[in-house]
């Protein structure tokens, strides 16, 4: 009895290690995903070696299977916590240097303190999808965002790796609305029947339009989670930072207007509080490796108890990638699909609305994932996943894909339910999958961080790494909306050098968006020298991803001379807004060195 007593208590207090695993090949990852290891996040494989977090009873399996691996780090809570609490102060300095630089540079800001593009392109109301420089927007920290540091949260002890905990998430939303009433909703159970996690919490949801308090079912709809998985800290950070970016430009950035008066945005910050709680309950200053929810049947290790909340939805329930026999494995899928609490507050949710696009954010990986994470059958909107992939990533280079092809199965994913496809049996489990939500709602897995930047990000990031990390993430936050919503491209087709007095002003317009519009351009003059310009007819019936040619008739003054600046207004709209507007400059028949 002693002997099995000291055993539970050893068993209880298993630590997670990094460990590196040399000469990866398929079958080892395949080997791994029967032992219930999760291959999605916080999984890094470099030159065929791979780096990844594991407890003491997965190490012990994996070496049953005959796979060797050698130990970086045999702690990683203690890790975590005193990396956070050594860099803490230098990540407080650095966000204060940012929004300090950002007040000074007001005087000049255009967008996020990025000039114009360029000196032949001076645009008045832009977009990010618009953007094309050579470097990303070096987004303005919102002045309201801050870390959980003794300079915001000087009454607290221990400051949660520098992740704001969750009763300060909740605050965070109270203050939200009490700045801007007129743009964010009160908070709210994300259920329509009220339900509660299994230890009695709210799942909390916030909508950001113009008109929070109420759902307006003609606008475009968005939804945005994280802390689906509660030891994943960046993620609910990152969605602050977008949070208080939206509220805080809302007045300054025309483009931001347009879309939050247009627009409704759903935000469900902490989706498992259950889990999120325990982690700051068991590791006060971060580090805590809680990643299912509370769930417990107990028997199991410190971080063992509890469901994979990432494999409880129902399309391809139990069909590999995950463990449906081992309660204590990281990725057990629970008794049935929607067996939890948590899981079917966020079914329920998704059911009372339309959203054509979610991004359901998790760390660490640097990779935008999507559909089939738990089948191998073709994906049935490649093109619009492929295009938004590249949009979404252009600059923070994240690797982009279908889980199948970029991590490993894990059936019962988040993601591929709410896109849904043809009904099936999942082949492990036998159970009839159904065909996902019905919602067909393109959705995403944003794995934000890398484990080797900075001295490691990991699922609690160096706190210097918090805001680089939330940066990252803004271009998809934006245009997962954008993208819901009727949205077109304008494209400048006309060469820069104009040499006859008639002729015609090329453009192409790109519709990017998942909601129906039609869309005007009209061009006007600017410059003297110019008589007329006829617009483009209005363009109706584009399906996503179309692209038009259009041309807009100009004819020039007789009097013109060479290498005269010839300057023209161009403003792209749908059926309710601008999305675009710049003031264009060619030159007249130029001498060309």
């Amino acid at each position: 009895a002693i002997f099995l007593f000291i055993a539970q208590i050893t068993f209880s207090q298993e630590l997670y290690k990094k460990v590196t695993i040399p000469n990866i090949n398929q079958t080892t990852v395949s080997q791994l995903n029967e032992l219930g290891i999760d291959m999605t996040c916080g999984v890094s494989i470099v030159n065929n070696s791979m780096t990844i977090e594991l407890a003491e009873h997965q190490l012990q399996e994996i070496t049953q299977k005959g796979i060797y691996y050698n130990v970086l780090i045999e702690d990683m809570t203690k890790f975590y916590s005193e990396r956070a609490i050594r860099n803490l102060p230098v990540a407080a300095a650095e966000i204060e240097r940012e929004k300090s630089l950002k007040r000074s540079n007001q005087s000049f800001k255009t967008k996020g303190n990025v000039l114009a593009k360029s000196l032949t392109i001076n645009e008045l109301i832009n977009n990010i999808g618009q953007y094309d420089e050579c470097d990303e927007i070096d987004w303005s920290v919102p002045d309201n965002w801050n870390l959980n540091d003794s300079d915001s949260y000087p009454t607290e002890t221990n400051h949660f790796g520098g992740c704001l905990t969750y009763d300060m998430v909740l605050q965070e939303l109270d203050d939200m609305k009490a700045l801007y009433p007129n743009l964010i909703s009160k908070k709210k159970n994300a259920s329509p029947t009220n339900q509660l996690t299994i230890e009695g919490r709210t799942v909390w949801m916030v909508r950001i339009s113009d008109n929070p308090e109420v759902d307006e079912p003609t606008e475009p709809e968005t939804l945005y989670q994280s802390l689906i998985h509660s030891r994943e800290s960046a993620t609910v950070m990152n969605q602050l930072y977008f949070m208080w970016y939206l509220l805080e430009n809302y007045d300054s950035d025309p483009a931001i207007k347009n879309m939050i008066n247009n627009h409704a945005l759903y935000f469900i910050p902490v989706f498992n509080p259950d889990g999120f709680v325990y982690n700051e309950t068991i590791a006060p200053n971060g580090g805590g490796l809680q990643r299912k929810n509370r769930n417990t049947s107990g028997g199991c290790s410190t971080y063992g108890d509890g469901i994979d909340l990432n494999r409880n939805s129902a399309y391809y329930w139990g069909n590999g990638g995950s463990d449906i026999a081992n309660n204590c494995n990281a990725t057990y899928a629970g008794t049935g699909p929607f067996s939890e609490n948590e899981t079917q507050i966020m079914r329920d949710f998704v059911y009372e609305h339309d959203f054509k696009l979610a991004l359901n954010h998790h760390s660490f990986k640097n990779v935008m994932l999507h559909g089939y994470a738990g089948v191998g059958i073709e994906n049935p909107r490649p093109d619009e996943y492929s295009k938004y992939n590249h949009d979404m990533t252009f600059y923070n280079r994240y690797a982009h894909g279908p889980s199948t092809s970029i991590s490993g199965l894990n059936s019962g994913n988040m993601n591929d339910w709410m896109l849904g496809g043809p009904a099936g049996v999942s082949s492990v489990s036998g159970t009839p999958t159904g065909i996902g939500s019905g919602k067909h709602t393109l959705s995403w897995t944003p794995e934000n961080g890398l484990g080797s930047e900075a001295s490691g990000s990991g699922f609690w990031p160096d706190p210097v790494n918090f805001m680089p990390i939330a940066k990252r993430a803004m271009r998809a936050n934006f245009l997962a909306a954008y993208y819901s919503g009727k949205y077109a491209k304008l494209i400048d087709l006309t060469n820069s050098d104009l040499n006859a007095l008639t002729g015609n002003l090329n453009f192409g317009i790109e519709f990017l968006g998942q909601s129906a519009s039609n869309f005007t351009l009209t061009v006007t003059p600017v410059s003297s020298n110019i008589t007329s310009i006829v617009s483009p007819s209005t363009q109706s019936g584009m399906a996503t991803l179309e692209q038009r040619n259009v041309s807009a008739a100009y004819t020039l003054d007789g009097s013109i001379q060479p290498n005269d600046e010839i300057e023209f207004k161009v403003t792209l709209s749908n059926s309710n807004y601008v999305l675009y507007e710049a003031n264009i400059t060619k030159y007249y028949n130029p001498s060309t060195i």
